[in-house]
Formats: structure tokens, C-alpha cells, sequence
């Protein structure tokens, strides 16, 4: 609950975005309670004067963005699949 004082208002809203990503489970008074876990991504870029690839790919492994459609091709690669618990303390 915010202080009041100068330093802080209250503000009311019909549709709120809570945007704490993994820590979004912590915040107290949020109804429903909301159930995220952190997943811990890689991701690359590379350059490529071979291959075109002209839309975003995905699976269940990973993905490829196109930065770039003409030669030397610029995309983002990456995956987002380890399990990052967060650590209490």
C-alpha cells in the first residue's frame, strides 16, 4: 500500500498490467494470486550470406528472428527452456 504523503499517490484503474515477471507471485493483494516461475533464456545472433529466412520460426525448442531480410542476413536464435528458481534470501 503506497505511503501517504508527498511522495505518493493513489491512483484507481479498471485494468491494471503487473509487470514483476517472476517476482509478479510475491506481490500481496493481487486477485486472483498469479503462479509464474522464472525460465532463464539464451539467445544468439548470427549472420548468414547463404540462407534466407524471411518470417520468425518457432517450436517448442527455440526460435529464429529475422533482423534482416538482404544478404549478409542478420537473426536472433535462442531458447528459453532452463528452469531458474528463484533463490529465497
Amino acid at each position: 500500500m503506497p505511503r501517504r504523503d508527498r511522495r505518493w499517490r493513489r491512483f484507481g484503474a479498471e485494468n491494471v498490467v503487473l509487470a514483476a515477471g517472476a517476482f509478479s507471485g510475491k506481490i500481496e493483494g493481487v486477485a486472483p494470486p498469479v503462479s509464474v516461475r522464472p525460465i532463464r533464456g539464451q539467445m544468439v545472433a548470427l549472420r548468414s550470406s547463404e540462407t534466407a529466412c524471411i518470417m520468425c520460426l518457432r517450436s517448442e525448442r527455440g526460435y529464429i528472428v529475422p533482423r534482416t531480410v538482404a544478404p549478409p542476413q542478420h537473426v536472433v536464435t535462442g531458447s528459453t527452456l532452463e528452469d531458474a528458481a528463484l533463490k529465497s534470501g
